[in-house]
């Protein structure tokens, strides 16, 4: 094994261990963690710029990195969608995620490849 070898794997081991322990703390209640920390509507889908007044179930808390791509559930990769942008977005990195999300999911890629 290499140098850039070495490296690249202390790189992924070193993201690893945020991703799990970030996950590990705030496990599957993301959605509550985020809806506790902005309680007051209007809630604005970030796909179609539908309004929400407040929590209901067509208003969902999307990873704008999805997890399946290195992703969190810090709230920092969160953000609302409607259910239909959502299951359009389909747990992609596209067009919607960089339109409309481009500070936040450039702050989460810093994290993930520790730039």
């Amino acid at each position: 094994m290499g140098f850039f070898d070495s490296f690249n794997k202390a790189l992924q081991d070193g993201v690893d261990d945020y991703k799990n322990t970030v996950n590990k703390v705030v496990g599957s209640s993301y959605q509550n963690i985020y809806f506790n920390r902005y309680p007051n509507g209007p809630y604005i889908c970030k796909g179609c710029g539908r309004s929400f007044p407040e929590r209901d179930r067509d208003c969902t808390v999307d990873h704008i990195v999805p997890q399946k791509c290195g992703g969190t559930n810090a709230i920092t990769n969160l953000q609302i969608l409607c259910r239909s942008c959502n299951s359009s977005k389909n747990a992609q990195l596209n067009m919607l995620s960089i339109k409309y999300s481009g500070a936040a999911l450039l702050r989460e890629l810093k994290k993930v490849i520790r730039y």
